[in-house]
């Protein structure tokens, strides 16, 4: 597998220029697919711009410097991805990975008691054996689930580092959403309205937002909130 794609071929919501370099350092594969994530590297360098090179990455890594989701990552490649916290641990900054309406990933500036809250979209659920249920998070991680009330398309609020359950919000009326595909992406509101009774992959939302009403799939809402956001958000 290629370490390196060319700046020409990445994905799209990858906020860095296409002119330039030729190559782009390619994300390991990991907990986010290559259109919500991207190399700890290259948002070191072509983001928050606090190294020139790869050798200044490395330095910064190897000194334990960067955490992601409250865990320090060495690996240039390691993915980061939608909803991650970012710290710099020599500054105390530090920041949480959202989309903004240009469908680009973005870091938000998040305060200190956002450092150990994490949102993470419910993508599916299982038995397993013994009766229990295990939930699978949009960031890969799986949980053991006693609450029957979690469904697909929920979210759960994890503490970090350790990743447990703190909260639960429900996919349904007067949620608060932020829209991650689509024309609506960045986009973010109160969810009015769920529209059919099928499966999420099929059904439909109506958002409002401070400007307008729209109306989107389901399966493109990610839930931070009830009525209002649970965490910072970037104004659009």
């Amino acid at each position: 597998m290629s370490k390196h794609l060319k700046r020409i071929t990445m994905p799209t919501t990858w906020p860095m220029q296409r002119k330039g370099s030729k190559f782009v350092t390619k994300p390991n594969p990991g907990p986010h697919s290559l259109k919500y994530g991207l190399s700890l590297g290259s948002l070191l360098k072509e983001i928050l711009g606090y190294a020139e090179n790869s050798v200044e990455i490395k330095h910064i890594l190897n000194q334990g410097l960067v955490t992601v989701d409250g865990k320090k990552r060495a690996d240039p490649k390691f993915p980061v991805g939608l909803m991650d916290v970012i710290k710099n641990e020599k500054t105390g900054e530090g920041y949480r990975v959202l989309l903004n309406t240009k469908a680009k990933l973005c870091l938000v500036p998040i305060p200190k008691d956002e450092f150990s809250v994490k949102p993470c979209k419910i993508a599916r659920k299982t038995m397993i054996s013994g009766k229990k249920l295990q939930v699978t998070l949009h960031d890969g991680r799986n949980l053991l689930a006693d609450n029957a009330e979690y469904k697909v398309g929920d979210t759960i609020m994890i503490h970090l580092p350790d990743g447990e359950p703190k909260g639960h919000f429900r996919l349904g009326k007067g949620a608060f959403a932020i829209i991650i595909n689509g024309k609506h992406t960045g986009e973010y509101g109160v969810i009015e309205e769920i529209i059919g009774k099928e499966s999420i992959e099929k059904t439909r939302i109506m958002l409002k937002t401070k400007e307008e009403e729209f109306e989107t799939l389901t399966e493109y809402a990610f839930v931070i909130g009830e009525g209002k956001p649970a965490i910072t958000m970037k104004e659009n």
